[in-house]
């Protein structure tokens, strides 16, 4: 029996064959600097990775993905504006599969890719795809022989003004392997949250929680149904506090790590462009 192949042959052989049926507005390569990058338009896109890290232990136990744009070698569109670009929910379908793709060829092809990967998707695709969210993901992650128990499908905060359709779509995710996250803009949203859906983690903006107890709110709660609370965009010594106060283990933001590229590049842009 043929060993398998190592995993960064299986990323350069999906390349090679997708660069001979992909139209050329949104084909993918490798860069010199052995980094994956996408085509959108006139702009080339790339990923940054920020760690989640467990307070208690010190470790990283996954990575975020966020897109940057490039034009040549100036920093492209804000990420805001790049979705704008795509005035069609066929173009923005598009474009959000090309984002996850660049970020899971990036990830699992590097050194840390036996870390989970938590990825974005655009709210606007939520309605968008009627049937079968994340098949499409799933497609290219089986070619690289990598398990979708091993990606994090996030959802973006808006995606909680509407329970009835971020259920169906996380029980679509969840059908085809996919672990989920929410994002919730305050504390107060957790028990309706809950009453509806049963996410695998729970992401809170620290800039919005108005002091421990609330925090540690949503952890009570979150470990009720078994979900992992993720105290995200951590960027001073105050908000650092209040995690370790309100029991919260898992925090994202630069105060704990900054975002790199896939080789550990430095980021050349804000992470707060990041979607």
């Amino acid at each position: 029996m043929n060993a398998p192949l190592p995993r960064s042959e299986l990323v350069q052989a999906y390349l090679t064959r997708l660069s001979q049926d992909v139209d050329s507005e949104t084909r993918l390569w490798l860069a010199p600097s052995q980094e994956v990058v996408g085509r959108f338009m006139r702009c080339q896109l790339a990923s940054v990775f920020q760690p989640i890290i467990d307070l208690e232990t010190q470790d990283r136990i996954a990575r975020e993905a966020f897109v940057r744009s490039y034009q040549q070698a100036e920093t492209g569109l804000s990420p805001w504006s790049l979705f704008a670009l795509a005035a069609n929910d066929e173009d923005l379908v598009a474009l959000d599969r090309l984002c996850r793709a660049v970020h899971a060829l990036n990830h699992f092809a590097g050194p840390h890719a036996e870390e989970p990967l938590f990825v974005n998707v655009h709210g606007r695709l939520l309605a968008a795809v009627t049937v079968d969210h994340g098949r499409a993901f799933r497609r290219v992650l089986d070619v690289l022989d990598i398990s979708p128990r091993k990606v994090v499908i996030e959802t973006p905060e808006t995606s909680t003004d509407d329970l009835a359709l971020l259920g169906f779509v996380l029980a679509n995710y969840r059908l085809n392997g996919f672990r989920v996250s929410v994002t919730l803009t305050q504390a107060e949203q957790i028990e309706p949250l809950l009453a509806r859906v049963r996410p695998d983690y729970i992401k809170l903006d620290a800039r919005r929680i108005r002091d421990a107890q609330s925090a540690a709110w949503v952890v009570q709660h979150a470990e009720q149904q078994g979900a992992r609370v993720i105290l995200q965009r951590l960027e001073t010594q105050a908000q650092f506090e209040l995690a370790q106060a309100s029991g919260v283990r898992l925090v994202q933001g630069n105060w704990v790590g900054r975002a790199s590229g896939p080789n550990g590049t430095a980021d050349r842009a804000e992470l707060s462009l990041a979607v």
